[in-house]
């Protein structure tokens, strides 16, 4: 296979794409397990399909946050992209009136009013009038300022893994009024998963894999104890950052040239990275990816699929179980 190679426009403000790449992805934490929301409903009763949430009921978050809805919100501010996505995707895009500034799919949710990603004005959001706003990780910070503004926050952890990101579709679906729609969704992209992993169905040791977040303010990747990671794990894909700490570390070139991934998957194209680029590493032209054209570079949008945890995410798994295995997809 040969390796997917195109012009990319050089990122003016690396530090910008760090934090779209990784800023994003730390404070996509753990979520999976999470008291959701609901009358303190358990995680595991809000994924199960037969679920149902009355109202009023008290949505419970992270951090100590929770609001209690008499009804559908109408006024919901995200921040998150993947909470965005969510939205969207389930038909309550109609009630969301603002959302983070990297929020940028659906079409519709770019031309709605921005606020801040991490540090959002409290006052700009009061303005707006909200009766939820969605939070993620990255704004646990924020917590005691939403709270002493009497502002309707919950801070949910955006999920770990992709099982996660179906249990958050079930439970926005439930807090929004769309739960046929959303457990519909869910559906669909459990038949698609199943569709993925029974193609592997015989493949007992899958390709060694490196994924790249970030090259040029440091070498970033995901273990498989993050959300991308996760993806390699049901492509049965062998991580190779799997001996560092946490779950987006960063690990040393030598590191990567020792463990001589069969596969490389570049994220960082905002940086200005290219394939050619890394073929003139010290050190790893003797890489088996780079020696038989196994590096890949994302697109940005496709750099998206594979790190947002939203309905996306199963559009990131097959795109990936193409580029590690080209003679099963």
């Amino acid at each position: 296979m040969t390796t997917r190679t195109r012009a990319r426009r050089p990122s003016a403000v690396v530090g910008l794409a760090l934090l779209l790449v990784l800023g994003v992805l730390i404070g996509c934490g753990g979520g999976e397990g999470q008291r959701a929301g609901g009358v303190t409903a358990t995680a595991q009763s809000l994924a199960s399909p037969a679920a149902t949430l009355a109202f009023p009921f008290t949505l419970n978050g992270a951090e100590g946050t929770s609001v209690r809805l008499t009804k559908p919100p109408e006024r919901i501010v995200s921040l998150s992209p993947g909470t965005t996505e969510t939205l969207f995707a389930i038909g309550a895009g109609g009630a969301v009136v603002a959302v983070d500034r990297f929020s940028d799919y659906p079409e519709a949710a770019r031309s709605l009013p921005k606020v801040e990603y991490t540090r959002p004005n409290v006052e700009a959001l009061a303005a707006l009038k909200p009766d939820l706003i969605l939070g993620s990780g990255r704004q646990k910070d924020m917590v005691a300022a939403m709270q002493s503004a009497g502002l309707p926050f919950v801070l949910l952890e955006e999920p770990g893994s992709v099982a996660g990101v179906l249990e958050r579709i079930r439970l926005l679906g439930r807090v929004t009024g769309h739960s046929e729609a959303a457990e519909q969704l869910a559906r669909q992209l459990e038949g698609r998963i199943r569709a993925v992993t029974e193609k592997l169905v015989g493949v007992t040791q899958g390709p060694r894999v490196f994924h790249e977040l970030s090259f040029t303010a440091g070498t970033y990747t995901a273990t498989s104890r993050s959300f991308v990671g996760d993806l390699y794990t049901l492509l049965k894909a062998r991580n190779i950052a799997d001996g560092a700490v946490g779950a987006y570390p960063q690990i040393s070139q030598e590191v990567v040239i020792q463990a001589d991934p069969e596969v490389i998957v570049l994220a960082d194209g905002r940086e200005g990275v290219t394939v050619a680029q890394v073929r003139t590493r010290p050190g790893w032209s003797g890489i088996s990816a780079v020696k038989h054209q196994r590096v890949y570079l994302l697109s940005d949008v496709e750099a998206d699929l594979v790190s947002r945890p939203g309905p996306r995410v199963v559009d990131g798994l097959e795109l990936l179980a193409k580029l590690l295995y080209p003679d099963r997809f």
